[in-house]
């Protein structure tokens, strides 16, 4: 008899600590959820999210034929303004790569999140000639400012296109909203 309640209550104690541990367990991921779910988005996404959108730039079709009967995309649109070459219709390339980018940036603001009462207060998007790796010589070859942009901002990875004896890099930031700060 004596035997008995010994086992039951040995028994009792092990069910009892399971218990205690099944209700921190569960308690800790319900911590580790909420913490999970709470955290901000982290920087490299938010680039990653830039450097797409700079992709889909540089693929995007222009109104520019170099060669028929192929029109020219954004990408090397910006290599034809680079070596000053004239669309078939007689316009320069140039002129094209700036209105064929004012259209897309204008018709984006809003996705970007780009404008007053949002986010991101601008954007710079900067096309440089870099004749090679070694040299520090570089000409500007576009540059497209919109809004108000200090020195706070999101970048994305560079775009490089291959011309001459160097290489075109186009980069795309948006620029941060300047919080005022109360007295």
């Amino acid at each position: 008899m004596m035997f008995n309640r010994t086992s039951k209550k040995a028994q009792e104690e092990m069910v009892g600590f399971v218990m205690i541990v099944v209700i921190v367990a569960i308690v800790f991921l319900i911590f580790l959820g909420i913490f999970i779910r709470n955290r901000a988005p982290t920087t490299s996404n938010d680039a990653r999210d830039l450097s797409q959108f700079l992709d889909s730039v540089m693929e995007y079709t222009s109104n520019c034929v170099v060669s028929e009967p192929n029109y020219a995309s954004v990408g090397e649109l910006i290599s034809y303004c680079y070596a000053k070459d004239l669309c078939s219709n007689g316009n320069s390339s140039c002129n094209i790569l700036n209105d064929t980018l004012d259209g897309i940036m204008n018709a984006s603001l809003e996705m970007l999140n780009i404008g007053e009462n949002r986010p991101y207060s601008g954007y710079i998007l900067n096309i440089t000639y870099n004749e090679n790796v070694s040299s520090w010589v570089s000409r500007e070859v576009l540059i497209k400012l919109y809004g108000n942009c200090s020195s706070s901002y999101r970048g994305s990875k560079e775009y490089l296109t291959p011309v001459d004896r160097g290489t075109v890099v186009s980069s795309f930031r948006i620029c941060l909203m300047e919080r005022i700060k109360s007295l």
